[in-house]
């Protein structure tokens, strides 16, 4: 999916605020000299790395009205590329993914080195997650600093909304990934209480909650703020960057059984070795082909590279087979709408109204 034309959206003021902030950390006397600048250049690359979504969201928004406060514009964005790498960063050790980005992921690439040196394979393990953890710490550091720094000359409303929009976003995204953790383990428990009701509710809030705001609602909304626009019109951007968001993770989420590696950056079959409670899944664990269901994601846990791509070959014919992959098209299709409703009664402007539109259309007709 080329998600529209953003990748025409340019960057370079962008890339520009990332590589004078970096380089201005890596020059701290406080710093942990050698080890202290590797790290922090490992955070800018993969702030720079992938299609940089956040980033290139928040400039359409606040590039869509006029003229506009440039440098905090290009330290919104940056600190939303930031955010996104340190999550990835976090949720690569969560998921155990090797790769990223087409690449071995941060942890993997340590974790390799580390054994070429002679440490052991646990040890090795250990010492790669924990540099992509502590590059994740860095990263959500940075982004927090890099806002309130960009933005000090924004007017005091608009710049107190930014910095809430931003605590509130890494609050509920962390949430969700708590959520979509806690659902892996065993995604048709029986549950009570508070964590009773239908799983495919459950997955579709584990969805909204974990990408969907970080990904278009918050980037599109501080955007919004710093073209100037309305209350009402930075409300409606976020209602559809939210149906925008829902729809891009339920793509994703087909993408990791149906994808092809080559164009994802990754191996697919990792959610079924996860057991990931994604509302594809849900869906197939309430139809009549549960039980087979079950076995897969059974087998999957424990299952080595090539008896892995074996598995999602069958899961696939049976997702498709039990209507699970058709489901899960038409939620897409109807995020979708609900985003080109949302847009066509917010008043936007042009260049945004439009963008949104053509994006909402393209996401909602791939399926």
């Amino acid at each position: 999916m080329n998600y529209f034309d953003l990748q025409g959206i340019e960057l370079s003021a962008v890339d520009s605020a990332l590589e004078r902030f970096v380089r201005e950390q890596q020059s701290c006397p406080s710093g942990a000299g050698i080890h202290g600048r590797s790290l922090w250049e490992e955070v800018l690359e993969h702030t720079r790395s992938g299609k940089r979504l956040r980033s290139r969201l928040v400039m359409l928004a606040a590039c869509s009205n006029g003229p506009h406060d440039h440098e905090a514009a290009a330290a919104v964005a940056a600190a939303y590329g930031l955010l996104h790498a340190a999550f990835i960063l976090h949720d690569d050790v969560i998921d155990r993914d090797d790769m990223r980005y087409g690449r071995p992921s941060l942890h993997a690439a340590h974790a390799a080195g580390a054994v070429s040196r002679g440490m052991s394979d646990d040890l090795a393990t250990h010492r790669g997650y924990t540099r992509s953890i502590l590059a994740g710490d860095l990263a959500l550091a940075a982004a927090y600093r890099l806002l309130l720094a960009g933005t000090a000359d924004v007017p005091a409303p608009a710049r107190e909304e930014l910095q809430r929009i931003l605590h509130d976003t890494v609050v509920t995204t962390t949430l969700g990934e708590l959520l979509d953790v806690e659902l892996s383990f065993s995604p048709d428990q029986a549950t009570t209480g508070e964590d009773a009701g239908d799983p495919r509710e459950k997955a579709l809030r584990t969805a909204e909650l974990k990408t969907a705001v970080y990904t278009f609602c918050a980037p599109l909304q501080s955007g919004a703020l710093l073209a100037g626009l309305g209350a009402d019109q930075v409300a409606a951007v976020g209602r559809a960057g939210t149906h925008l968001g829902m729809a891009f993770q339920l793509e994703d989420d087909l993408l990791g059984v149906f994808g092809d590696p080559g164009a994802i950056g990754k191996p697919v079959g990792g959610d079924l070795r996860e057991g990931k409670h994604t509302y594809l899944m849900a869906t197939a664990l309430a139809s009549e082909a549960a039980s087979e269901v079950k076995d897969l994601l059974s087998r999957a846990c424990a299952a080595d590279d090539d008896e892995l791509s074996r598995i999602n070959l069958a899961m696939r014919e049976l997702l498709t087979r039990c209507g699970a992959l058709q489901a899960t098209a038409d939620q897409i299709r109807d995020h979708a709408r609900q985003a080109r409703d949302e847009i066509a009664g917010a008043a936007l402007p042009g260049p945004l109204g439009d963008a949104l539109a053509a994006l909402a259309e393209e996401i909602g007709s791939a399926r």
